[in-house]
């Protein structure tokens, strides 16, 4: 998976502040995830994770008030842009998508796709 902060704020639909060639390599949850890694904010009692997370780009309502240096795309549904983000990394994979929920975007899926690049 290679796609710049660009190419999943066009993706999702979604509102880009700070670096649009910022390259996403992966993705994972807010506290897993690493550089190059996309995440989301789904909840505001996760708000204060982006504080401390290493992820290169953050998926977070449109609404959302956070102050930081990391790039972000505003989207109306952060769980389901996040969906989105996954399943363009499983087809670049050549991982059979399916129906890929919320609940499955974290650290396994991260690992798989991991795997299949190596």
């Amino acid at each position: 998976m290679r796609l710049t902060a660009r190419d999943i704020a066009r993706l999702v639909d979604g509102e880009l502040s700070g670096n649009p060639d910022e390259l996403v390599t992966g993705v994972a949850g807010i506290k897993e995830a690493r550089t190059g890694d996309a995440t989301f904010v789904a909840h505001p009692r996760y708000v204060s994770a982006v504080k401390t997370t290493r992820a290169s780009v953050i998926l977070v309502a449109r609404d959302t008030a956070i102050k930081t240096d990391r790039t972000l795309v505003r989207v109306e549904n952060p769980s389901l842009a996040f969906v989105k983000v996954v399943n363009a990394a499983l087809l670049d994979a050549n991982i059979p998508t399916g129906r890929v929920e919320p609940s499955l975007c974290g650290r396994q899926l991260l690992i798989c796709l991991k795997k299949r690049d190596q």
